[in-house]
Parts: C-alpha cells; sequence; structure tokens
C-alpha cells in the first residue's frame, strides 16, 4: 500500500488548478468542485495508468493521506480494525495474555498476564517471537501479530519463541481466552497508610475498577492518602476519566468542556454525582507519556485544586475523536471533531499541531487562584524525573542490554528459584558479555567516535590525527568500564529484578519496588507533610 502513496499525492497535486480557493465562494460550491476533480482524476488513473491499480487500495491509500494531513489522531479504520476502538468500550478482548514490544526489529514478550494461556505455557518476558502458525514473525509487527493471536475464545493457535541461553526453539499450544481489559495495573498499601493505584488506561470498567480498588486499600485502615499513578497512560474514553474524576470533586464540578465546529461537539462536562472520596487527599503523577484522558483527569483534579500533581509534563493531547461508521457497512472513521478545555479553560494541546489556536502566552487560574499553563501539556506542581540511574546504567536498560543478559541468566533454571541475587560471579559474566556487543549498545559515544574514525578515513587526513583518535577511543572505552564498575551495586540490583521478572509479571515485580520509583517516593511524602497543603494554597502577592 505504501507503493500507492506517491500516486496519490500526485492525484492532489493534479487537482489544485481545479479547485483553487476563493474566499468569496460558497464552501458548498468548493466541496462539490473539489469531488468532481478528484473524481476525474481517479477515473483517469483507473483507466490511463500504466499498470492495473486496486481502486479500493487506492482510495484507503488517499484517505490515510487526507486524514494525516489534517494531524496525528484522526484515522480510518477497516473490517477488524474497528475491534480495537470496541475494546476499550467492553473492557474485555479476546486473546492470549501477552504484550508484545518492537525491540531491535523483533517481537519481544514483555509483560504477561495471570489469567492468560501464555503464562501457563510458561512464555517468558524477555522471549522472542519468531514464528505464529505459518508466518514467520520478521514479516509482522504488533498490528500483525495481533491479527493472529486475537479471535474466537476457545480456538488455538501455535507459536514458536526463541528464549536466549536456549539453544532449541521453543514451541507452544495457545488458548484465545476473553480477558478483561484491566485498567488498574497495580494496587499497593504504602507504609504509614497512603493507597497507590497506577492506571494503564481507561475504558468503560475503569471507574469501576478504581473503586473497588481503593475500597479493598480502605478495607483493612483509613488511608491516609491516594497516589494515582498516570505515568505512561495513554489515555482512552474521555466518559471513563469523567467518571473517574467524579469520584473525587464536589457535585456540580465542572470537570472538562469541549468545543468544535457543531453545537452538538460543543458541551461541557460537570460531576452528575456526589463524590465517594471527597476529602481523601491526593497526588497523580504524570510524565511525557500521560496523554489524552491521563490529562482530562490531572487537568481537572489541578484546576479544582483536588490534588498535587507530580512528575514531568505531559504528553499535550488536547483533541477529541469520534467514530463515525462509513456507508459500506466495514470501515469507521475515527475523526478529531473538538478540542477539550480544563475547568479553568485550559487546551493542552502541544502547540506543534497543525493550525493550533492555542495562545502560548495565556495564563489560567485555579479554583483557590493559582496560576496554571496552557502551553503543552500538564505542567505538575512539582517536577520530578521517573529515574534517578546513572546515564550509562539507563541506557544500558533502555537499550535492552540489561534485560537481554537477565533473560540468558534465567534461561539457565527451569523452575523459578527461590531467591534469585546476581552475585560478583553473574556481574563478572556481563562484563565478558558486553565486550561482545556492538559499540552502540554499550554507549552512544562509542558509536560517535567509530563513525569520526570513518569518516576521517574517507578523507584525507594526517597519520596524527588518526593514531589520536585511535588513542581517545582507547581512553574513553578505559574510562567508561572505571565509570561503570563504580555503580557495580547498581547494576547487580537492576540484573536481579530483571531476572526475577522473567519468572514472575511485570505488575507482580512493580509492586515490589514502589518505593524505590522517585516519583512514588515524592507523591508519598508529600501527602504527609505540611507541602501538601502548600501545593493548593494560593499563590500570596510577594510582598506578603
Amino acid at each position: 500500500m505504501n507503493l500507492l502513496r506517491p500516486l496519490v499525492l500526485l492525484i492532489l497535486l493534479m487537482c489544485v488548478p481545479a479547485i483553487a480557493r476563493r474566499a468569496d465562494e460558497d464552501p458548498y460550491v468548493r466541496l462539490a468542485k473539489a469531488i468532481e476533480a478528484f473524481g476525474a482524476v481517479f477515473r483517469d488513473v483507473q483507466v490511463r495508468y500504466v499498470d492495473p491499480v486496486d481502486p479500493i487500495e487506492l482510495v484507503e491509500v488517499g484517505i490515510d493521506a487526507m486524514l494525516e494531513h489534517l494531524d496525528p489522531y484522526s484515522e480510518f479504520f477497516v473490517g477488524s480494525e474497528t475491534d480495537e476502538v470496541d475494546m476499550l468500550s467492553t473492557g474485555t478482548y479476546t486473546g492470549v495474555g501477552i504484550v508484545v514490544d518492537e525491540i531491535d526489529s523483533a517481537l519481544i514478550i514483555t509483560d504477561l498476564r495471570n489469567e492468560g494461556s501464555a503464562k501457563e505455557a510458561s512464555i517468558r518476558i524477555g522471549d522472542r517471537i519468531v514464528r505464529v502458525d505459518t508466518i514467520w514473525a520478521d514479516s509482522l509487527d504488533q498490528d500483525g501479530l495481533r491479527t493472529f493471536t486475537r479471535g474466537t475464545a476457545g480456538t488455538k493457535l501455535s507459536m514458536w519463541l526463541v528464549r536466549d541461553g536456549k539453544a532449541d526453539t521453543l514451541k507452544v499450544s495457545l488458548e484465545r481466552r476473553s480477558l478483561a481489559l484491566e485498567s488498574v495495573y497495580v494496587a499497593d498499601r504504602l507504609p504509614s497508610s497512603i493507597g497507590y493505584v497506577k492506571l494503564s488506561r481507561f475504558t468503560g470498567t475503569t471507574r469501576e475498577e478504581l473503586f473497588r480498588a481503593i475500597s479493598q486499600l480502605q478495607a483493612t485502615a483509613p488511608l491516609n492518602g491516594l497516589i494515582i499513578d498516570l505515568r505512561d497512560n495513554p489515555g482512552g474514553l474521555l466518559e471513563a476519566a469523567i467518571e473517574v474524576t467524579e469520584l473525587f470533586v464536589p457535585q456540580g464540578s465542572t470537570i472538562v468542556s469541549t468545543r468544535g465546529r457543531s453545537d452538538d461537539e460543543s458541551r461541557t462536562y460537570a460531576s452528575m454525582r456526589a463524590p465517594t472520596f471527597p476529602s481523601l487527599p491526593l497526588a497523580v503523577l504524570v510524565n511525557e507519556n500521560s496523554a489524552s484522558a491521563s490529562e482530562v483527569v490531572s487537568g481537572a483534579l489541578q484546576d479544582l485544586d483536588r490534588a498535587v500533581i507530580i512528575g514531568k509534563r505531559s504528553y499535550g493531547k488536547g483533541f477529541v475523536q469520534s467514530m463515525i461508521p462509513v456507508a459500506d457497512g466495514n470501515s469507521a472513521l475515527k475523526l478529531t471533531t473538538s478540542r477539550y478545555y480544563t475547568p479553568s479553560g485550559r487546551c493542552i494541546q502541544r502547540l506543534d499541531t497543525r493550525n493550533s489556536t492555542v495562545d502560548p502566552n495565556a495564563a489560567f487560574q485555579t479554583l483557590a487562584g493559582r496560576t496554571v499553563s496552557a502551553r503543552h501539556g500538564i505542567d505538575p506542581d512539582t517536577v520530578v524525573s521517573d529515574s534517578t540511574l546513572p546515564r550509562l546504567l539507563y541506557h544500558l536498560l533502555e537499550s535492552g542490554v540489561i534485560g537481554s543478559f537477565a533473560t540468558r541468566q534465567a534461561a539457565k533454571f527451569d523452575v523459578p528459584p527461590q531467591s534469585y541475587v546476581a552475585g560478583k560471579g553473574v556481574l563478572d559474566e556481563f562484563y565478558r558479555y558486553i565486550e561482545g556487543l556492538p559499540v552502540n549498545k554499550r554507549d552512544p559515544l562509542f558509536s560517535a567516535l567509530r563513525n569520526l574514525r570513518k569518516s576521517l578515513a574517507d578523507v584525507e587526513s594526517s597519520p596524527q590525527l588518526r593514531t589520536a583518535l585511535q588513542t581517545l577511543q582507547a581512553q574513553v572505552e578505559k574510562e567508561y568500564l572505571v565509570q561503570l564498575h563504580a555503580h557495580d551495586k547498581k547494576l547487580r540490583d537492576l540484573i536481579t529484578k530483571e531476572v526475577n521478572l522473567r519468572f514472575s509479571t511485570g505488575s507482580a515485580q512493580y509492586r515490589s519496588n514502589l518505593l524505590d520509583i522517585p516519583t512514588v517516593r515524592t507523591a508519598h511524602d508529600v501527602l504527609l507533610t505540611p507541602k501538601y497543603g502548600a501545593f493548593l494554597a494560593p499563590k500570596l502577592p510577594s510582598d506578603q
């Protein structure tokens, strides 16, 4: 389909002279002219183009190009692709219980569901998918894989996997099951009776799940505060965000408003119910991957002075999409039809979006008079990074080096060890492991030096300069090992955590390390000190 994209763009360019804009022309007349011009060119392409062109495929590519011109969120769904949208509404899906990510062009298992058949088949985090039924995985992306793992409950599929450290390919038979699309990823009680709930998405069941999780945390003893973790939550249903906010704000409070071109798309949503937890102290965690519905919740709770926002500035998606059925009955259009605004009037859409109407200099105030901005995303009341790892270790973790090594270590055990801790011997093995890796995996600086040496080899340069650069690279590699050894303890802790993760699920391991997360620790401490009230108090003039 990508091969047709230049052709579609050419068609659109050919139409431009025929539909030149006139400010005084009726918009419906212009629309009719545009359709007529496009249809004429489309017919010519079908009849006269040098090679046969599938008209349906050509139209789909044209629609995709048209929507991409508008914004990043408007999409055209065909056939089973609409299932992803229905899944959010129903809160259920049919699958095998795996979470997959594309790492180094491979499909890697990154998490497992306890109720899924994949965990029962002893698939582990870190395993690489190489084949599904008759299709090799190197021809699939995540969406392509989903067409095999989804289907009718009770049916089966075959999957072949490679586990680093094992010579043989693993073959498993997996049953597709109806699984709940859980919004609550982790719920736990922290020291000093602080509750913690991580929401992974907003679906039709999110309010019920969150209410149940908080109630269970309160069952043993009252909570002194609650942390709602929306980091890396990409959003979901606007209605779910409104229902979640209703749990905490006074009845009648404005939660969010939408403004579009038509009256149907412009409305204000206020809390319709009395709050279930009206006075429970709240801290909400966000980061650069918190978007859409996550920003509706965090923006409303911030504007209403109901919660302290902690973390990093959120993503900045202030557009609302509507699902519009297409006449063919097999397709749907997800179209941006309005922008949403927080109670103070902020639209937090990022300013790099085409035709943005957001004033970057506008200032808004919360209910108590605090100044908040609408530049791009929700700015936290206190900024805290998600990680305090040294740069060298952060790169090894993010690039998958530590995870790949952990997979090899875990492969030595056929059953989970009772207590695994990475010792000095494992650390020595890790250092031998990274020596055989490509230089870019160890540190980006090595790649830069290698590329510089290659560039000098391609042009005329003095032998002294090349020798000096070679000496510099040797010194950098030596210093790299010195710096890495300075963090041996943290490195062993990371390896220990990653190996144990191979025998568990992401949520279980996440729960065991909550207070090691800087944003969680900060929120925990803020809720227990006078800082909580100070954050929510209005800003006083400097002379008072």
